[in-house]
């Protein structure tokens, strides 16, 4: 009952896509590396896709200011320029943090925080907390499940695999 109602909800998400030939569909795309002043590098573009809720996995708790019109090509490449200079930051700060000798814990550094429903916000129902604990204990179980060779929690395959 509770998925069926999300699915009913979209949500407006900036995301780095293909850069859509001759008025072709966008495939959203991974962040580029950080992208010059006001300028996408080339090959992508950012938009604005409506995405349903129930394909968003996780919030960042990072707040960003962009530009006020993100309508517009330029608002929208000045949008992206802004994304990638974060997300190098969060690296740059992730290449500084210690290191412990796990993988997992490594590529964790380099990503930003995620939002925290009881700290970022307020939620204190007993569930969550029992939620979130059994989903922490489910992703280290398949982090570490040798079928998987380490893939990620979002299925992703480690680097090895997908080069």
């Amino acid at each position: 009952a509770v998925r069926a109602a999300a699915a009913a909800y979209t949500v407006d998400v900036l995301l780095f896509c293909t850069a859509s030939a001759g008025g072709g569909q966008r495939a959203p795309c991974a962040p580029p590396p950080k992208a010059g002043p006001g300028a996408t590098p080339p090959g992508t573009e950012v938009a604005v896709l409506g995405v349903p809720l129930t394909r968003v996995v996780a919030i960042s708790s990072l707040r960003v200011k962009l530009p006020p019109e993100v309508r517009t090509p330029e608002g929208r490449a000045r949008a992206g320029s802004v994304l990638c200079e974060v997300l190098r930051r969060v690296a740059a700060k992730g290449a500084d943090a210690p290191r412990s000798g796990d993988a997992s814990t490594k590529r964790a550094a380099a990503e930003p925080k995620l939002l925290d429903s009881s700290r970022d916000l307020g939620v204190d129902a007993p569930i969550v907390g029992a939620l979130q604990g059994r989903i922490a204990k489910l992703e280290r179980k398949l982090r570490s499940h040798a079928l998987l060779g380490g893939a990620d929690a979002s299925g992703g395959l480690p680097a090895a695999a997908a080069a």
